[in-house]
This record gives C-alpha cells, structure tokens and sequence, in this order.
C-alpha cells in the first residue's frame, strides 16, 4: 500500500522523533545508515517533508536534520499524504481503475475496511507515538536486526 519513498520518509521521522527531546540534530548520511535507507532516496523525502515544514533542517557545524515538539505531534497520516498521497487511501487493492463500491473488484469490501482502519490508525497516531516504542526497545527501524 505504502511507497517505499514512504516507508523511508516515516522511519526517518520516526528516527528523528527519537532524538528530537535532546535537541540533536543528524545528517542525512546518520539517518539513512540508521534505518538502513539508501542516502540519496533518504535525502529526497526528507527535502520534500522540509518543503511541508514535517522536518527541519540547521546548517553549520552542529547542523543537521531534527523535528521540532510541534513536528513529532503530527500525524503518521501527514507524511504518507506528502510522499505517497491521499490516493494511497482510495485505490483498488487490485489495482483495477474501475473498481468502486457500486462495481467492486473481488476484494473490494475487505480491502476497504482494512484501508479505512489503516487510514484510522495513520490519522490517530502521531510520529512521537510511533518513536515511544523504538525509544523503548520493542520496536525497530532497521531492516535487519
């Protein structure tokens, strides 16, 4: 469902959101080997969640990538409609262009749900909520651990 510019984009806010309560601030060089992104895609949804004010970004000696508190608040939701937008949301789960409620696709009515509930959760959960459970240790952003 979820780009894999997307998926980067929300592990490296995730990540942000992790160090953001000590005022740190990463390169994007840090970011992607963090959560195991290749640097230039990184870089790329990261420059696009700037563009939409989702990160921030310093320059000079100590600069680097961060979240604000008002930032990491946000919703998961605000950064998949930036990088894969809302469409994601409202698509096929076959891919058909003319699937709808009123000419269904063999899953539609399930595919529906799950997307609504998915669209529920991105909405409800904010980018500090998800970096609660990495900060703890449950949770993981690497692909490989």
């Amino acid at each position: 469902m979820l780009s894999e510019a997307c998926k980067n984009a929300i592990r490296a806010v995730v990540y942000l959101a992790t160090i953001h309560e000590q005022g740190e601030r990463r390169t994007v060089h840090e970011i992607s080997a963090e959560i195991e992104g290749p640097e230039a895609f990184v870089a790329k949804v990261l420059q696009e969640l700037r563009k939409h004010d989702l990160v921030s970004a310093s320059k000079g000696p100590n600069g680097g990538m961060f979240l604000t508190p008002k930032q990491a608040a946000r919703p998961v939701y605000d950064v998949i409609r930036v990088i894969d937008g809302p469409a994601a949301f409202t698509q096929c789960g076959l891919g058909l262009r003319t699937c709808s409620s009123r000419k269904p696709c063999p899953v539609h009515h399930d595919y529906a749900k799950l997307r609504d509930t998915l669209l529920l959760t991105y909405r409800s959960t904010s980018i500090a909520d998800l970096a609660k459970g990495v900060e703890g240790g449950e949770m993981v952003l690497k692909r490989k651990n």
